[in-house]
């Protein structure tokens, strides 16, 4: 039974967008709207994650390159759910301004620091709530009618103005993510990978990413975004395994950290790390 129940709560995980890599946007009435790129390309990428105790350090370093020899201006825009599995929203974070899991958001452009902003969006919808329409979900949650499951309700977009010059730009983000658990999982980390596919070349030309969550550790990875035959390496001292029932590639960590890298890695589903709890195993 406790089988059956883990994998129904992967897969409720799963099903909705999780923590994302930037995507463009245009603004439309007042509201963002997500759209395909046609000149920008993401040339780069190195994701690196690392574990400390109940956080999750995110460092995302971004090379894109304009093609023209005009500079270009867009909205960029980071995407994030809710959070979800056991969690608590702190003493006077307000949830229709910020995602309550995320700490110490910062991005930079080209060396540059950049003012952002947030937007709500809706699940299943291609347009942001407005402010008249959060206005009713507070007044709402005011008189009690609000769901406590607000990761079924809408996920954030952290946005920006960039301004893109001629040729290679660096885009940096850095941020702390509470890592999120459950009756089945000691802890649990995602991230959304398939927004980097609305760039002009519809693909990251050079993925990296590094996944440190202490050692010693057993973790494992969703097999949403790899396949069988793709590489990764502990850059350390471990083993590898795959479990068949979560549909997962496993790491037992006992020092140094995890990494994956895929040329012309065209994402089609996210990134999902957890640990199962002992009795699981």
């Amino acid at each position: 039974m406790k089988k059956i129940y883990l994998t129904l709560f992967l897969l409720a995980l799963m099903t909705f967008s999780l923590t994302a890599n930037d995507g463009s946007f245009q603004a439309s009435g007042g509201q963002l709207v997500p759209v395909t790129e046609t000149d920008i390309s993401v040339k780069k990428e190195i994701l690196r994650l690392r574990r400390n105790g109940r956080r999750m350090m995110v460092d995302v370093y971004y090379e894109f390159y304009n093609p023209t020899s005009a500079y270009k201006k867009l909205i960029v825009g980071f995407e994030t759910p809710p959070p979800s599995g056991d969690f608590y929203v702190p003493e006077g974070r307000d949830i229709y301004k910020e995602q309550p899991s995320i700490y110490n958001f910062s991005v930079r452009v080209n060396g540059e620091r950049l003012m952002y902003e947030v937007a709500l969006y809706p699940y299943n919808s291609t347009y942001a709530l407005s402010p008249e329409q959060i206005l009713q979900m507070k007044r709402r949650d005011e008189r009690g009618e609000g769901s406590d499951e607000i990761e079924f309700e809408f996920e954030y977009v952290y946005y920006f103005n960039a301004v893109f010059k001629p040729g290679m730009n660096i885009v940096r983000h850095t941020y702390q993510y509470d890592v999120s658990g459950s009756v089945d999982t000691e802890f649990a980390f995602p991230y959304d990978l398939t927004p980097a596919c609305r760039w002009a070349n519809g693909q990251i030309d050079d993925f990296t990413l590094m996944i440190d969550v202490g050692a010693p550790e057993t973790f494992l990875v969703s097999q949403r975004f790899f396949n069988s035959s793709d590489t990764w390496t502990i850059r350390g001292e471990g083993n590898q395994f795959y479990d068949a029932e979560c549909k997962a590639k496993g790491f037992n960590v006992r020092s140094g950290y995890v990494e994956f890298k895929k040329k012309n890695f065209k994402p089609t589903g996210e990134l999902f790390i957890f640990k199962k709890r002992k009795e699981l195993y």
